[in-house]
């Protein structure tokens, strides 16, 4: 998480967000406590980034949280959203990933 800090300070960021599930490493008191640490060292030092931590309220993993682990990959998976599928791609991947019917987000609703 440091160094993810000292790449968001030098973009002029304020904040890292995160999420945390329930891990064994993202409960346990030394993760906790670093991030204490580290946020009560920023406010007093008027600097860096600040972590601002969500935790999971279940005891259980609903899915993974998967993304970038470097400001390189997450500028790269932005551009993934520039580009545009013609029809016929579209229509293919309806063909092998069909959904589970009707309109969503509807259909998609536990």
């Amino acid at each position: 998480m440091n160094w993810c800090c000292t790449k968001l300070d030098n973009l002029g960021k304020m904040a890292l967000i995160t999420i945390l599930g329930n891990a064994s490493w993202h409960i346990s008191k030394e993760v906790h406590t670093w991030i204490q640490t580290h946020n009560h060292t920023v406010k007093h030092q008027g600097k860096e980034v600040r972590i601002i931590a969500f935790y999971l309220p279940s005891k259980s993993v609903t899915a993974p949280i998967i993304g970038p682990r470097t400001i390189e990959q997450l500028e790269s998976a932005v551009r993934a959203t520039e580009i545009t599928l013609d029809a016929e791609v579209l229509a293919k991947l309806d063909e092998i990933f069909p959904g589970p019917g009707g309109e969503a987000p509807k259909a998609y609703a536990w």
